[in-house]
C-alpha cells in the first residue's frame, strides 16, 4: 500500500481502492473511510511507516469495502467516527443491516465477515442539512450524494480536495465495470447531474473517487456524463434481453450469461442478483417496463412491446 500526496495535507492510501486522509499535523490524520477488513494491517503498517496515527474517521457510506474497519480503529485508538444519519442507521444493528443487505439471511450477516465488523455506534452523526463538519481540529465540507447508498456523502478537505467516495465511478472503473452498482439509479443520476451543474468545479481543485480515480475538479461534468452514459448502456442491454414476459429470476439468469457474470461464489451470485434488480426498479419507474401477475408469479415485460 502506497501513501500518495494529493494536495497539501490531503493524501491517500493507494491499494485496491483509494482511502484519503487529511494530516492534521505531522503525526496525526483523519481517515476518510477505512477500507476492507483484509486491508487493516496494510493500512496500519503504511501509516506507521509514515509516522502517522489516525485521530478520527469520516465515513462516506456503510459498504463492505469502506466501513468495516471503522469500529476497529474506533476501539483500538479511542478515536471518534463521524457518519451521516442514514448510513449510521444501517450500521446500528444486525436487523438494520439486514434492511439494507436484504438479500442475505440474518444468520449469514451475523456469521460472515465483514458484516459483523460493520456494526458500530458513531461518535458524531452528520445531519442531512449540515454542510460543514468541524472534526479533530479541522473543518471539512459535507455534500449529500445519495444514490450509490441511501445517505452517501462526499467530503471536502481544507486543501480543496473533494472525496466523492462511490458517488461516481472513475475512468478506470468505467472501463472495467460489467455491472456498476447503485442502490437507487434515479437518485444516483440526479446526484451526478446536480454535482455537474453545481459550483463544485470552482470550490475544489481535486477530486478523489474511491476506486482508483484522481481527477481535477474541472473534469467533473465530463465524468458525470460518462457515468450517466454507462448506466444508460447497462439498462439498454437489459431491455434487449426482455424479449418476452420474464420473471426476475429468468432475467437475472439471462443477464449473468450475457455479461459473463458466472461466478461459483455464493456471495457474488447474491450480489449480482441484487445489483440487477436496481436497474429493473429504475426501468419500472421510468415506464420502460411493466410488472404484472401471471399464475401467482410476478413477471416483467417491455411496455414498447404491448
Amino acid at each position: 500500500m502506497e501513501l500518495i500526496q494529493i494536495l497539501g495535507n490531503t493524501w491517500c492510501l493507494a491499494d485496491w481502492q483509494l482511502i484519503p486522509l487529511y494530516r492534521t499535523d505531522e503525526r496525526h490524520c483523519v481517515l476518510l473511510d477505512s477500507g476492507l477488513v483484509r486491508q487493516r494491517d496494510a493500512i496500519e503498517d503504511t501509516l506507521a511507516e509514515a509516522g502517522l496515527e489516525p485521530v478520527g474517521i469520516i465515513g462516506t457510506h456503510s459498504h463492505t469495502d469502506h466501513s468495516p474497519n471503522h469500529g476497529y480503529f474506533q476501539q483500538k485508538y479511542g478515536i471518534p467516527v463521524a457518519m451521516s444519519a442514514g448510513e449510521a442507521a444501517i450500521a446500528s444493528s444486525p436487523l438494520m443491516l439486514k434492511a439494507y443487505y436484504w438479500m442475505l439471511s440474518l444468520s449469514e450477516l451475523e456469521q460472515t465477515s465483514p458484516y459483523p465488523e460493520m456494526l458500530l455506534k458513531p461518535d458524531r452523526i452528520i445531519a442531512p442539512e449540515e454542510t460543514q463538519l468541524d472534526f479533530c481540529g479541522a473543518r471539512f465540507t459535507i455534500l449529500p450524494t445519495p444514490g450509490h447508498s441511501p445517505a452517501h456523502i462526499a467530503v471536502g478537505t481544507p486543501d480543496g480536495v473533494l472525496y466523492l467516495g462511490d458517488a461516481m465511478m472513475s475512468d478506470a472503473s468505467l472501463a472495467e465495470a460489467k455491472l456498476p452498482y447503485f442502490f437507487h439509479i434515479g437518485t444516483a443520476l440526479e446526484t451526478m447531474e446536480r454535482l455537474a451543474e453545481s459550483e463544485v468545479c470552482g470550490q475544489y481543485r481535486q477530486l478523489v473517487l474511491a476506486h482508483r480515480g484522481i481527477h481535477t475538479a474541472t473534469e467533473l461534468p465530463s465524468l458525470a456524463a460518462e457515468n450517466r452514459a454507462a448506466l444508460g448502456r447497462t439498462e439498454a442491454g437489459l431491455l434487449r434481453l426482455i424479449d418476452r414476459p420474464m420473471t426476475v429470476d429468468e432475467l437475472v439468469a439471462a443477464a449473468c450469461e450475457a455479461l459473463s457474470l458466472l461466478s461459483s461464489r455464493l456471495l457474488r451470485a447474491v450480489y449480482y442478483d441484487r445489483n440487477l434488480r436496481t436497474y429493473l426498479d429504475h426501468l419500472l419507474e421510468q415506464g420502460a417496463l411493466e410488472r404484472f401477475a401471471d399464475r401467482g408469479l410476478a413477471r416483467l415485460r417491455r411496455t414498447e412491446l404491448l
